[in-house]
């Protein structure tokens, strides 16, 4: 029978603190915090008691107030208050505070003028949409290694995806001769989100450094070391990490059989020629019985100039409904675990996404390699615990 301790169940410093305009709140009686790859922005809302009256409070941190959420000491993400509501019972005053981080001004802003990207590749678009979006001062990188050292607090060694910053650089090779048209009043997230997903990127707010909001531009890392484990054996009255619930989710009705995009190619001088991309889904064709045919999906996609793109788009389409389909849901006390790669038996990791957890489940039959892509910190009268949503990191595997 395995011996479990106190290290197990989260680590007793698994506290979550909010600082505001550089002050810390000390008691959360309550919180809620999303964080994921694939969805932006994070957000939060944290429950606090209060001597004083509620006015004090909400007039010293209103809406707009910077804020830093901390995990077990990590900085987690930056950003700024979105609202502050108060409520009265005879315990005392409590105040809820509602964040979401740096990403939130680009997420609510709208587009100030129209605009062409001829010849411009991704990162100048998402310079341009930072900068109307009101964000000037700000760092962007085209790796997220550094992101998930600072919130995990651990090292792991991750190699620089040099193919993404060749993708998304203009100083790489992804110059386009017509990218989309930005058009005022539109919005200028969603546009950003619409243009890297033809190159697969991503783009979300990192951890601040301290030197103003950071941004990460890059695509998911499912090919990285395990930095954590979970482990549920048939048999064992407890296991390890402590889970406390778990769902397994297998839904094929969005999913398709076949994945077409179709492009245009050329101008206007020398001829537009039309571009089919496609991109099969196997499974769905050879495990579940479907035939090339039934339920095909089918996109229209101007700015799409070549071959590589429309099926890098066809795939990402494959891989959104998938992701969507399938996915394994663990629910574990605490926020910190034992670290695999950590330097001594002590140390702890912070749940963080964008990582790779191994498996070991006997119920769902999964063993190997699952990609993290969203973690819930969550505290109330049910305990402090984290909700992981694992997705198979095969999936995330772009085409050649």
């Amino acid at each position: 029978m395995p011996e479990f301790t106190s290290r197990d169940l989260g680590g007793v410093n698994d506290v979550v603190e909010l600082r505001l305009n550089g002050e810390t709140l000390l008691i959360a009686e309550s919180y809620d915090v999303r964080m994921s790859f694939f969805r932006q922005p994070s957000v939060f809302a944290l429950r606090t008691g209060w001597s004083g009256t509620a006015l004090d409070l909400m007039e010293r941190f209103p809406p707009n107030a910077k804020f830093e959420l901390i995990i077990a000491g990590r900085t987690q993400f930056t950003g700024r208050i979105d609202a502050v509501n108060a409520e009265q019972s005879v315990g005392g005053t409590e105040v809820t505070f509602h964040g979401r981080d740096d990403l939130a001004l680009l997420h609510d802003s709208l587009a100030s003028a129209d605009r062409s990207f001829d010849d411009a590749a991704y990162d100048d678009l998402v310079t341009y949409c930072l900068t109307d979006a009101g964000i000037t001062e700000y760092t962007l990188f085209f790796t997220n290694q550094n992101n998930r050292e600072r919130k995990s607090g651990m090292n792991i060694a991750t190699p620089t995806n040099r193919q993404v910053f060749g993708r998304a650089s203009t100083r790489g090779t992804s110059k386009k001769k017509k990218a989309g048209q930005l058009k005022v009043g539109q919005g200028l997230y969603g546009f950003c989100k619409q243009e890297l997903d033809r190159g697969g990127l991503f783009l979300m707010a990192a951890a601040d450094t301290g030197d103003g909001p950071t941004f990460v531009l890059t695509e998911p890392n499912t090919q990285q070391p395990a930095m954590y484990r979970v482990v549920r054996r048939r048999g064992l009255l407890r296991n390890e990490v402590n889970v406390i619930s778990a769902s397994k989710k297998n839904d094929i009705s969005k999913r398709a059989t076949e994945y077409t995009v179709y492009g245009r190619a050329g101008d206007n001088k020398t001829g537009q020629q039309p571009i089919v991309g496609t991109y099969l889904d196997n499974e769905m064709l050879v495990s579940y019985g479907f035939t090339r045919g039934q339920k095909r999906k089918t996109a229209r996609v101007d700015s799409i100039q070549n071959l590589a793109e429309a099926k890098n788009f066809a795939w990402r389409m494959r891989a959104d409904d998938r992701r969507d389909g399938y996915n394994i849901t663990y629910t574990v006390s605490g926020h910190t675990i034992p670290a695999l790669n950590g330097r001594t038996a002590n140390d702890r990791a912070v749940w963080c996404v964008d990582t790779v957890v191994d498996v070991v489940d006997d119920e769902y039959g999964i063993y190997g390699p699952m990609y993290l892509e969203e973690v819930q910190f969550q505290r109330d009268g049910g305990g402090t615990r984290t909700t992981l949503s694992l997705i198979d990191p095969a999936d995330w595997v772009p085409p050649l």
